[in-house]
């Protein structure tokens, strides 16, 4: 199997837990929703727990949609380019985004080593740990410059 396939098959995977996410978000938000109608309270630990299921989702997500090629595009001002040039501006654009992701890997990983051997917590209504997020959002990046490269 290809490299590129396996990967693929990878950040599909990504994409199918980071859809169970907003599932898991979406029903939390609602029971939050109902307790605050029913009880004028709501449920300990929801914000800790959106921050982290919001990183989740967005960072377990990216890299597919960088796979698919599938970001935004505004093509008003390339598509009147002929056609090399648009390659170059592609390249150029990848390029960069590639280093980018790449300083991003290397700073969330290191902030992420960081994390987990202090044990950081969040103080809230609930201690809450933060380096489950912080490792989750280094994996997503990790997989998004695999996909950029």
């Amino acid at each position: 199997m290809q490299l590129s396939t396996q990967l693929g098959i990878l950040l599909r995977s990504c994409a199918v837990g980071a859809s169970i996410a907003t599932f898991t978000l979406t029903l939390a938000l609602c029971a939050d929703l109902g307790t605050r109608w029913l009880f004028s309270r709501s449920l300990p630990g929801m914000i800790e727990l959106s921050e982290t299921m919001l990183t989740t989702i967005i960072f377990l997500s990216i890299g597919y949609v960088g796979f698919r090629r599938s970001h935004i595009k505004v093509s008003l001002f390339t598509r009147t380019l002929p056609s090399r040039a648009r390659s170059y501006m592609r390249a150029f654009a990848e390029t960069i985004s590639a280093l980018f992701l790449l300083w991003m890997l290397y700073a969330t990983g290191i902030r992420a080593i960081r994390s987990f051997n202090t044990g950081e917590y969040k103080f809230g209504l609930l201690e809450w740990p933060v380096w489950p997020a912080r490792w989750i959002l280094t994996f997503g990046v990790t997989l998004a410059a695999l996909a950029a490269i």
